[in-house]
């Protein structure tokens, strides 16, 4: 068996999305060696959530896990607060995933009059980037060349997180929602085709669904575990793309392909998506200085301690 935090048949908590919950963990596996597609490292996880249907299981990263103890208990039951969640969570999460996760992007098709190949094309767009993941894999691989000044960018990222205990100074300035809107503004005025500057806008707004939803689960590293609970404690109105900026907006786009390739998206939508991403990038590295200006502070021994109980 592989060896790590976990074993099989353990009762553990797990987030999904920005919450936690109770799961019990079915299989364990090593992760391969070259697999450099996200930012997650070490063993992977099948999970099963307590309550949830089987199709519901799904194999997690380290990261995403916590040791059931008193203390997760009350960070767990600490995240319900901040969200507003009145009800079982069980039952709370499995209804925003069938309303917002799961919701077909044909509907709203139905009884409507055919359409040009330009406005579909659009409207599937902005159908499949607003966060309609719906249950399968995708036909096609969307792949992210990274440019240098940003691989460098997140080797430093990683290294200020993880080796070094720093966090990200919160809030932002750029905030994740003010750099794409500036990078929508940068990408309209050099665009003079209609269709292709309403493409520019729906992909924008999918990626900003995209990381608000995606931020609690997967695009934070174990030290930031209780800087987000605190932040959203501070901040309970405003969504993570109002407060987080350019360093993990750079760790959405890394996680892109594998957050698409558990979608149904169709391979034209991928083409499009992986294109604005790569433009993006471009703007990014030129923008790098201004967005990027040494962000990280220390954290005391006493965060340090709580966010090694977590």
């Amino acid at each position: 068996m592989p060896k790590g935090g976990y074993s099989e048949h353990e009762k553990v908590l797990c987030y999904h999305g920005p919450l936690l919950y109770e799961a019990k963990v079915l299989k364990v596996k090593e992760s391969s060696p070259d697999d450099t597609r996200g930012i997650s490292k070490g063993n992977q996880y099948l999970v099963h959530y307590k309550g949830w249907k089987q199709k519901w299981d799904e194999w997690v990263p380290e990261g995403r896990l916590l040791k059931w103890t008193n203390e997760n208990v009350r960070i767990r039951t600490e995240l319900q607060e901040i969200h507003n969640i009145k009800e079982a969570p069980d039952k709370s999460m499995a209804k925003d995933i069938k309303n917002n996760e799961q919701r077909p992007a044909s509907n709203s098709d139905k009884g409507k009059k055919p359409e040009g190949r330009a406005t579909k094309r659009s409207r599937d767009v902005g159908s499949e980037t607003a966060f309609t993941l719906e249950e399968g894999s995708s036909k096609q691989a969307m792949t992210i060349l990274m440019p240098e000044p940003l691989k460098v960018q997140l080797v430093d990222d990683w290294e200020a997180v993880t080796r070094k205990h720093q966090v990200v100074s919160l809030p932002r300035n750029p905030t994740v929602k003010t750099l794409l809107e500036e990078y929508e503004q940068y990408a309209v005025d050099r665009s003079t085709i209609p269709q292709a500057k309403n493409l520019i806008k729906e992909v924008n707004a999918g990626l900003k669904v995209y990381f608000d939803r995606s931020l609690g689960f997967c695009l934070l590293y174990r030290n930031e575990r209780q800087q987000y609970i605190d932040i959203r404690k501070k901040f309970k109105t405003k969504p993570p793309s109002e407060i987080y900026g350019a360093e993990h907006l750079l760790r959405l786009i890394v996680n892109l392909p594998e957050m698409i390739s558990h979608t149904k998206m169709e391979p034209e939508i991928i083409s499009i998506v992986q294109d604005h991403a790569a433009k993006m990038l471009e703007w990014l590295v030129a923008e790098q200085s201004r967005v990027i200006q040494s962000p990280y502070a220390d954290t005391s021994p006493t965060y340090q301690k709580i966010n090694r109980s977590i």
